[in-house]
């Protein structure tokens, strides 16, 4: 009987086994009042590439400088590879700004980095008494912090030296411009918001100009002042300024729009 039992196989799980995947805690670069990291679970089915991570992190970390593209350890060392994650680490996501030198204070204190609740206690029954006891914490310590009260901290601890610091990492101001068509007197205008985050060149510039301008000549190629001067660069645009989008055609001052001109000081 006992040779037939060892020869019985042994029984094989249902279905395609895989490997496990990585819990890791994630928080946003320059965030330092963050106490709770984002939960992920880095699973080889779920994510082929880096890319597809950094994706995910975008939607649930929700950065303020746009989409994730770098991510670090808590030793500021950058994760290229998704082989390079840990199970229950804690890592913090970039965008194209640099790595901040304040780091979120779930990364610092163990408690409120990943939301876990404390131990449950665990009861020991002798033959006399029953006794509670937490195992994170001696009995002596227990029975101090009920009777001396603990030190409340202030809500914003940034209240303490003056004015509040901004959340986040802080971005310039965009600017707001008016744009025309060429030889179009009567166009009413159309208003952009130059903004660093989403143009990056001056081509992404008159290409959103094309859209939204709508010159019957096709594509804006070259954008004016109303009073001719060309503009070439970014750094040229002024906050609250007219201009005249152009295509290949010349500048045309004689059926300069209305709106685009000057109102005459009072």
């Amino acid at each position: 009987m006992a040779s037939s039992s060892s020869s019985v196989p042994k029984i094989q799980k249902f279905g395609v086994q895989t490997d496990k995947g990585k819990v890791i805690y994630c928080f946003r670069n320059a965030d330092k009042h963050q106490a709770a990291g984002v939960r992920v679970l880095v699973h080889p089915t779920k994510f082929k590439t880096m890319d597809q991570l950094k994706t995910e992190l975008s939607k649930k970390v929700g950065l303020p400088t746009g989409p994730v593209m770098k991510i670090y350890t808590a030793d500021k060392r950058q994760v290229k590879n998704l082989d390079d994650f840990e199970d229950n680490h804690k890592y913090i996501c970039c965008g194209a700004e640099k790595l901040s030198e304040d780091v979120p204070v779930g990364i610092i204190r163990e408690d409120v980095a990943t939301g876990e609740s404390p131990a449950p206690p665990t009861f020991t029954t002798t033959s006399t008494e029953e006794t509670t006891t937490t195992p994170s914490e001696p009995s002596a310590a227990s029975s101090s912090s009920s009777t001396t009260p603990k030190e409340r901290k202030p809500v914003v601890r940034s209240y303490e030296k003056g004015t509040p610091e901004k959340f986040g990492v802080q971005t310039d101001k965009g600017k707001i411009i008016n744009c025309y068509r060429n030889g179009d007197k009567h166009h009413s205008g159309v208003r952009i918001i130059v903004h660093p985050t989403k143009f990056k060149s001056f081509d992404q510039l008159r290409e959103h100009m094309t859209k939204l301008v709508g010159l019957p000549t096709g594509a804006v190629r070259k954008v004016y002042t109303p009073e001719g001067r060309p503009i070439k660069t970014l750094e040229e645009i002024e906050d609250g300024k007219k201009y005249v989008c152009c295509g290949a055609e010349p500048f045309n001052r004689e059926l300069l729009p209305t709106a685009a001109k000057d109102e005459p000081s009072a």
